[in-house]
């Protein structure tokens, strides 16, 4: 996927993801719009209000994706973005079920939904460091817990 492609769904997602902030007080989401909101703010008003409404409209992701392209021209704003997009934790605005394991010891672990399939870019991510486990992992969709 090129980085275009990449950074629509990236902001889409944070715009979704920022719906949520009003209830869950997500700091990276919000520090994320803070920094972008003003920008598209000053450029197209329209937009802003667009995916505050409806982020994952296709429409309204094609504005978004023709508006970047004008915006990552500029090589000041592409490293900021990338900056943000490289952050821990960032992989959260685009992904599911995306955990760690550290130094932790279960009988098992299951990590995926009930029902399979959805579009997320990153799904079902584990990430094992000195963890212990004395029965299954299950990594995907559709498993019976």
């Amino acid at each position: 996927m090129d980085f275009l492609s990449t950074a629509v769904g990236y902001i889409s997602a944070a715009f979704t993801e920022n719906k949520k902030v009003k209830e869950f007080r997500d700091d990276f989401a919000s520090a994320f719009i803070s920094w972008i909101r003003p920008i598209f703010l000053n450029e197209d008003p329209k937009l802003v209000e667009a995916l505050e409404t409806s982020p994952e409209n296709d429409r309204i992701q094609g504005r978004l994706e023709t508006r970047l392209e004008d915006l990552l021209k500029d090589n000041a704003f592409r490293k900021q973005l990338e900056e943000w997009m490289q952050k821990p934790g960032s992989d959260r605005l685009l992904g599911k079920n995306i955990f760690t394991a550290k130094n932790i010891e279960a009988d098992s672990i299951n990590i995926g939904d009930a029902k399979s399939g959805s579009g997320d870019l990153n799904k079902n991510i584990l990430v094992i460091e000195d963890s212990k486990f004395r029965g299954d992992i299950n990594v995907g969709d559709g498993h019976k817990r």
